[in-house]
């Protein structure tokens, strides 16, 4: 290999591996990993509501486990190589070489929720104002009356206790 030909796949390699680094990591990551870590955090609510749900529908205790934080870090190492060895009947032999590597390693931490908090999230009850939100942001009204609401007017809506599950009163659904 030529001594020009060597030095410019030096340069590649060591220019190639610096390009990288303004695609990959600093403040061009920030959209990426927010839209990515929301839309992850966004999927476990919803999958540990649903698992909560099924929970006392079976009459076992609800568990919540908030995630406390996310920290993302980068780390980006760069080397470039360039050698020669020269052997006893005069030959020259070169070598070049270039390596990059692009690690992440989040940290997130997770708080389950206990006392005061955990009992006031169970306990406090549903306003009025955010049981009708969700009935004009498009869920069916039925459902929604139905999963929330013991009675209305008097009319008794189904519940299950340790007796097993009571139907509701004919006119509740109505």
């Amino acid at each position: 290999m030529t001594k020009p030909l060597a030095l410019a796949i030096f340069v590649l390699a060591s220019c190639s591996t610096g390009c990288l680094h303004p695609a990959r990591i600093g403040p061009q990551s920030v959209p990426r990993d927010r839209a990515a870590y929301s839309s992850s955090l966004s999927d476990s609510w919803k999958e540990e509501t649903l698992l909560n749900i099924v929970k006392v529908r079976y009459l076992d205790l609800p568990v919540f486990v908030d995630v406390g934080n996310v920290v993302a870090s980068y780390t980006l190492a760069q080397t470039a190589s360039i050698g020669a060895t020269i052997t006893a009947n005069g030959g020259v032999g070169n070598a070049t070489g270039g390596a990059v590597a692009l690690s992440n390693t989040p940290t997130i931490t997770y708080t389950p929720l206990t006392g005061n908090a955990y009992i006031n999230g169970l306990a406090t009850p549903l306003s009025p104002e955010v049981l009708f939100t969700a009935i004009q942001n498009g869920m069916p009204a039925d459902s929604v009356l139905f999963s929330t609401f013991i009675s209305i007017n008097g009319l008794r809506n189904q519940s299950v206790g340790l007796e097993g599950i009571m139907p509701a009163d004919r006119n509740f659904i109505e």
